[in-house]
């Protein structure tokens, strides 16, 4: 099954593409009220699409497995670039370079398309961490 965790130990089970809406929404809810969060999914293959919410500017990370490579994605830098984007995620702040911001929409479209393929969305360009 895939999973969906978020926001300090949030988590949620996701069968279809309306589960998927309900906990992102949840999750941006979450976020404006509270600290802007890393949303990451967990595919029933074992790869895992984090995206962050809670910004104007989001950010994305995709691994195959818990072992490299990691891909984190890569974006046009607006506003100060060498301001970095922060998130909550994994227990603790982690500031992610301005390069790798993307539009939120992106974000969420990429989500979107993880959740229904278990691979590495297109829309997204990637580098390697």
């Amino acid at each position: 099954m895939t999973v969906i965790r978020w926001n300090r130990n949030r988590t949620a089970e996701v069968e279809a593409l309306e589960d998927v809406e309900a906990v992102l929404e949840l999750a941006q809810v979450d976020a404006r009220e509270h600290d802007p969060a890393m949303v990451e999914m967990t595919h029933d293959n074992g790869a895992a699409l984090a995206i962050g919410v809670g910004r104007p500017v989001s950010v994305v990370t995709f691994s195959r497995s818990p072992d490299p490579p990691y891909f984190v994605s890569v974006g046009e830098a607006s506003g100060d670039a060498d301001d970095p984007a922060v998130f909550y995620y994994g227990g603790h702040w982690t500031e992610f370079a301005a390069r790798n911001g993307v539009p939120a929409d992106v974000a969420l479209m990429a989500m979107r398309t993880f959740f229904q393929t278990g691979a590495r969305p297109a829309n997204i360009a990637w580098e390697e961490e």
